[in-house]
């Protein structure tokens, strides 16, 4: 809805229709961007808890440690060197999000039989293609309602662009969290 009403704003066609239906969709998508958090990270738990494989594919977790674990927000998993190159980690951060405390470990593949390991290579990169659209997503429609609230969004073509452009995005993610999740449990 947003990208063909954006389109229509940039095209100047339909513009009260488009800038109505812009807003309901802008409002609706911010608070669903912001509400996934929930959801995502209550499944988040539920997968540390009853497939603890699954959740260190899916961070290139290779160690269980023995206190916080960092959670990668980039990086590239060497299956054979069994850590992640490049990674760039919040301190504890995995730790946090999966038992509420900086002290509780989380089991790692080590836990797991080498024959029963998923494999982690396509679990990380298309699970962390879905957090980081996630996450554009809650960001840009937090702007669109701040520009919106400013009176100044319908005048940003450039951002108009933006949501005309991003429209297969949702689609990008919703792929890459059902590879993530049908490959981290083989």
């Amino acid at each position: 809805v947003m990208s063909v009403s954006a389109f229509y704003l940039l095209k100047r066609r339909h513009e009260e229709l488009a800038r109505r239906a812009f807003t309901v969709g802008l409002v609706f998508a911010a608070l669903s961007s912001v509400l996934i958090l929930v959801s995502g990270h209550s499944q988040a738990v539920a997968v540390a808890e009853n497939q603890p494989a699954k959740l260190a594919a899916f961070e290139g977790h290779f160690h269980t440690g023995d206190g916080a674990t960092a959670l990668y927000a980039i990086g590239w998993p060497d299956e054979e060197a069994e850590q992640v190159r490049m990674g760039v980690a919040i301190p504890g951060m995995l730790t946090f999000l999966v038992h509420g405390d900086f002290s509780t470990p989380v089991e790692g593949l080590d836990q797991t039989p080498p024959e029963d390991r998923p494999p982690v290579v396509i679990p990380f990169v298309t699970y962390h293609v879905m957090v980081g659209l996630r996450m554009y997503f809650i960001g840009l429609t937090l702007l669109g309602l701040f520009l919106l609230w400013r009176k100044k969004l319908f005048q940003m073509r450039w951002l108009l662009w933006v949501f005309v452009l991003s429209v297969p995005l949702p689609y990008v993610a919703n792929q890459a969290g059902w590879v993530a999740t049908e490959v981290g449990r083989q």
